[in-house]
């Protein structure tokens, strides 16, 4: 179902040629086929979504996170299960570099997160228990629960 409603975004941003649009529809294309472990084609909608969002846009973030920032995040674990464990580094610093560049603490806070698991999937338990703390003291400080469990279950914060 995510799937189907993210591509009726997509061909409806199409048909509106409308670039903000775009950008979201992408996003949650590449995002939803991620999540169903459809890589080759999700990698496709991200790096759309990377070359074509402009976060200093007004609106740019109309769904609470910045769209290139989860675009880099998800690109980082795609590139992970390729085996491009380098790549993947490389695209989870570009998240959280443009997060903190735009000063939004929730797509930060996103940032974080995901780049905690990143470097838990390279077997990097510093950087993971950094990352994750960083994300959980964010998280705390601003009210986002979500985070906030998500930096303690996947970074081991607390134990």
């Amino acid at each position: 179902m995510a799937r189907e409603l993210a591509e009726q975004c997509l061909r409806l941003a199409e048909s509106a040629k409308d670039p903000a649009l775009l950008v979201e529809a992408h996003h949650a294309v590449g995002v939803t086929l991620t999540a169903l472990a459809e890589f080759v084609p999700a990698l496709e909608h991200l790096e759309k979504v990377i070359t074509h969002h402009d976060p200093m846009r007004p609106g740019a973030m109309a769904f609470g996170q910045d769209p290139k920032v989860v675009c880099f995040s998800q690109k980082a674990w795609t590139l992970w299960i390729h085996g491009y464990s380098d790549r993947a580094l490389k695209c989870n610093d570009e998240a959280i570099a443009l997060a903190r560049e735009l000063s939004h603490p929730y797509s930060l806070a996103a940032a974080l997160s995901f780049g905690s698991m990143v470097h838990q999937l390279r077997r990097e338990p510093q950087a993971t228990e950094e990352l994750a703390k960083a994300a959980v003291n964010l998280s705390t400080e601003q009210a986002f629960a979500y985070w906030t469990a998500l930096g303690f279950r996947d970074g081991g914060v607390g134990h």
